[in-house]
């Protein structure tokens, strides 16, 4: 009959992202942006947590070049200036941040889930042409 193998294959199991905005939709240079999400399964189903803390890492370009490294908090929006801040009321996230200089187009958001720091989240926005 032939050799046979058994393997072992370990797989890194991420978050998908239940974006609760539209990345399209376009937002007034220098606006505050908001980025709300739900942190899902990949059937859907809410996994977001106020045990599970997000953090604002940066914000690219569409070739991928890094202009905001970490974003720019809009004010005190946020408790940690870096964090998303969590929404006990929908069991949601939500990051505001200050899109004064980003330059017109759409554009990555990018955040890690704190003690996962080797997978970044990107997820999206645009900011309108003046």
């Amino acid at each position: 009959m032939g050799n046979t193998t058994t393997e072992t294959v370990i797989y890194n199991v991420a978050y998908a992202l239940c974006l609760q905005y539209d990345p399209l939709k376009e937002t007034a240079p220098g606006a505050v942006v908001p980025i709300k999400l739900f942190l899902c399964d990949g059937a859907g189903n809410n996994l977001s947590s106020n045990q599970i803390d997000l953090r604002a890492v940066g914000i690219a370009l569409e070739d991928g070049t890094v202009i905001a490294n970490p974003p720019n908090d809009a004010g005190k929006a946020n408790t940690d200036p870096n964090l998303f801040r969590f929404r006990n009321a929908d069991n949601s996230y939500i990051y505001n941040f200050d899109s004064d200089g980003i330059p017109a187009g759409f554009h990555g958001f990018q955040f890690i889930i704190d003690g996962e720091p080797s997978i970044v989240y990107r997820t999206g926005f645009t900011i309108r042409d003046g």
